[in-house]
């Protein structure tokens, strides 16, 4: 979104200078410094940082890290993974993994982008493997481990 507004900023800086009638193209240069500033403080850096300050804000004051709200994002857009290729996403990883490839494998379960493990592993350290390797999978956004201890 913003390279998209830097990308544009030109246009728009021409489009504000014709609405105050000043001329633009190869004649603009001649303007005077007073129609320069009012052309540079109506299309420019202003609106870029406010831009800039808006996302900051809204950065530090979100409940959830960055690549989670851009994967609710684009769930929400229809553009991301649906959740079945997320399992299998899932399913592939635990089974390739160096640290959980020998473990019993355990049921994937996706929903929402929340992947939900079920299943019965040898101890405790396993588990935690299984959960730290599922929550690696691009377009998992949390994890419920309900692996059991047997």
């Amino acid at each position: 979104m913003l390279a998209l507004r830097i990308a544009l900023l030109p246009f728009k800086a021409t489009v504000t200078a014709t609405k105050l009638g000043t001329r633009t193209g190869y004649h603009a240069g001649r303007l005077s410094a007073r129609a320069g500033r009012r052309v540079g403080r109506r299309a420019g850096w202003r609106n870029v940082a406010l831009l800039g300050i808006g996302v900051l804000i809204g950065l530090l004051v979100s409940r959830s890290p960055g690549g989670a709200l851009r994967a609710a994002l684009r769930r929400a857009l229809g553009s991301g993974p649906s959740d079945a290729a997320v399992a299998d996403a899932v399913r592939f990883e635990l089974a390739h993994a160096p640290r959980t490839w020998h473990l019993p494998q355990p049921s994937v379960a996706v929903h929402d982008g929340v992947a939900t493990l079920t299943g019965e592993v040898a101890h405790e350290t396993a588990r935690e493997a299984l959960e730290r390797v599922a929550r690696t999978v691009a377009g998992v956004d949390d994890v419920i481990n309900g692996c059991t201890v047997g």
